[in-house]
């Protein structure tokens, strides 16, 4: 995201961005999961309706993302 918020003059945790994201990707907030290290930056994903994951370690962020699709990854 950092190369098209700078362009777009807006970052996280700024909902827009997280909007300007799904928009360029063509699709909508409850079909995304985020993942971030900060929790700062989760909220505004989770409050948009995006699945937010904060990322502890490696494998912590495997598993919630597993659970979140709903499918064993690797």
């Amino acid at each position: 995201m950092s190369s098209r918020s700078s362009k777009a003059g807006v970052r996280k945790p700024d909902p827009r961005i997280y909007l300007m994201m799904c928009e360029a990707l063509g699709v909508e907030p409850g079909e995304c999961v985020y993942l971030d290290d900060l929790g700062i930056n989760c909220k505004p994903a989770a409050m948009l309706g995006m699945h937010a994951i904060k990322v502890t370690s490696g494998e912590q962020a495997l598993a919630d993302l597993s659970a979140a699709l709903e499918m064993a990854l690797p």
